[in-house]
């Protein structure tokens, strides 16, 4: 039925471009491959760089699938005014972003999926009577069902299956497409403010799980120092029972005792001096401190390895390796990025010290999964080109909203940039580049 309201509305030789787009997306995108209008946006402005069509998906509202729609079909079904298409449009004028994982070129009657090198996927076409692949020439009864059984993996149940995550895991998805200009810094500036949301709101969930195991090391620990004062020297035997048992529950509650009895408490000495004072601007401070700490170190990684300075390990291929080299802890990114980390540390010693926000990288699968899709929407740019003009806009955008404070050893990603592309040869001298942010005016 809605495919037939589609082909019953489209069939007018006078529907507009834009007109053509709200049977699409009503009809197709939303009745037929289920896309509630909420999870999915026309460009009826035509506003320049954004895409006719944008499909979000379920999972957690990404743009996955962009969309370029024609009223001529031959601009789809001809190889060349595809590729025409293709060069001239979705790649100039920059519709693939940093999470898009389809493209689907069409037009009243030709539906074709491509992948981010502009490879058909899945195509149709609708004629009078049937739904045909052209590729294969199989004929399809001209039903919803055939058709959604044709464009399922565009459809908004599909958003959910994480083929993209597949794809970057194995090595086989597109990298470095987007190139760091001044032009695409506001892709960039999404997938970091994402980025650094994520990561505050898991460092404020864990270092809160983190003080609850705290006190309860510390009612342990108290009960069992408590039975040790009673029984004094004597009872040798279980004095000895209760050291042990005060061993096993330093060691049980070891991650929650350093960062309350060492890290944070350093944390809130050093901030004191700085002029905080209420406990919860204290763990505010921390937590998202932590957070630009940990993307200051990512985005570090990646510049390297885009630059040469490093092999790929956190990008496309990078990913693929690590899953082949280890068996039982591919479900671990933290396990890769202390990799990743040793290797660059020897560039950029002083972002790899060991500081009090170091409790970050011992998480749970929640962080596996907010690194994965950090990882995966890095692996879209390329870092290879910057210049020292793009290097001055990105200063905008980048610098943390909090004040920064002297704590420790630590750095806005904006100053890690600034410093391997000093390392690389496209900024100012290293050594003076290297004073400037450690010891700022």
């Amino acid at each position: 039925m809605s495919l037939k309201k589609f082909l019953a509305e489209t069939a007018s030789g006078t529907l507009s471009e834009i007109g053509f787009y709200t049977p699409l997306a009503t009809h197709v995108f939303g009745a037929l491959l289920g896309y509630p209008s909420s999870q999915r946006a026309i460009n009826r402005a035509k506003k320049e760089g954004t895409p006719d069509i944008r499909l979000f998906s379920r999972e957690d509202g990404s743009e996955w699938a962009v969309v370029e729609a024609k009223l001529d079909d031959r601009k789809i079904r001809d190889v060349s005014e595809r590729a025409k298409l293709w060069r001239d449009q979705v790649l100039k004028r920059g519709y693939i972003g940093p999470e898009t994982f389809y493209v689907v070129l069409c037009a009243p009657r030709t539906f074709c999926v491509c992948d981010l090198n502009g490879q058909v996927l899945e195509a149709l076409h609708l004629e009078s009577a049937f739904l045909i692949d052209p590729r294969t020439g199989e004929h399809f009864p001209l039903t919803d069902k055939a058709f959604r059984e044709r464009m399922h993996i565009i459809s908004y149940p599909a958003s959910m299956e994480r083929r993209q995550f597949q794809a970057f895991r194995e090595g086989k998805l597109k990298t470095g497409h987007i190139p760091i200009t001044v032009e695409t810094l506001d892709q960039l500036q999404g997938v970091f403010a994402s980025a650094i949301e994520k990561l505050t709101g898991y460092c404020r969930s864990h270092f809160r799980q983190l003080h609850d195991q705290y006190e309860e090391a510390k009612t342990r620990l108290d009960d069992i120092d408590r039975r040790l004062d009673i029984i004094g020297s004597g009872a040798v035997q279980t004095r000895k029972e209760l050291l042990y048992r005060r061993s096993r529950a330093r060691s049980k509650y070891r991650m929650a005792l350093r960062v309350f009895e060492d890290d944070y408490r350093e944390f809130k000495h050093d901030q004191t001096y700085a002029g905080t004072q209420q406990e919860e601007h204290f763990e505010d401070i921390f937590c998202t401190n932590t957070a630009y700490v940990a993307l200051s170190r990512l985005i570090f990684v990646r510049i390297c390895e885009d630059v040469g300075l490093t092999t790929r390990k956190i990008s496309n291929s990078g990913i693929a390796v690590w899953r082949d080299f280890v068996q039982n802890i591919k479900g671990n990114y933290q396990d890769l990025l202390e990799v990743a980390f040793k290797d660059v540390a020897g560039i950029y010693p002083g972002l790899f010290e060991s500081s009090v926000f170091d409790w970050f990288g011992q998480g749970n699968g929640v962080l596996h999964d907010i690194l994965e899709r950090i990882l995966f929407r890095l692996n879209a740019f390329s870092f290879r080109e910057m210049n020292r003009d793009v290097l001055g806009s990105m200063y905008q955008y980048f610098r943390p909203r909090i004040e920064r404070r002297r704590l420790g050893e630590y750095y806005t990603p904006i100053e890690v940039v600034d410093y391997i592309l000093a390392r690389s040869g496209i900024a100012a001298d290293p050594k003076i580049m290297e004073k400037r942010i450690l010891d700022p005016a």
